[in-house]
């Protein structure tokens, strides 16, 4: 079997700002709800709360934690994706 060289720039987290694209989307989202709902002042606190939460989430999923925990752990996924996935001989190479 021959070696497999990976390129380190499809491994790395997409970033916008230098900041995580999940961390913005958590700190847009959460910020938004909670500036609709309780004011500006709240949609600061709710802004940075949802960029920590968003910045763990996109960490789990750029890692493949989560992406290993839905697969495994939802029962929907399982009949859902396992058409659309490749053999796991494949899946180690990837």
């Amino acid at each position: 079997m021959e070696r497999v060289r990976f390129n380190n720039c499809l491994n790395k987290e997409t970033k916008y700002w230098n900041l995580p694209f999940g961390a913005l989307v958590g700190c847009g989202f959460i910020g938004g709800i909670s500036a609709l709902a309780k004011g500006v002042l709240w949609g600061f606190g709710g802004g940075a709360i949802g960029f920590i939460a968003g910045s763990i989430i996109a960490r789990g999923w750029w890692n493949g934690s989560l992406q290993r925990f839905v697969y495994w752990n939802l029962p929907v996924s399982k009949v859902l994706l396992s058409n659309k996935i490749p053999q796991s001989h494949i899946r180690t190479l990837m």
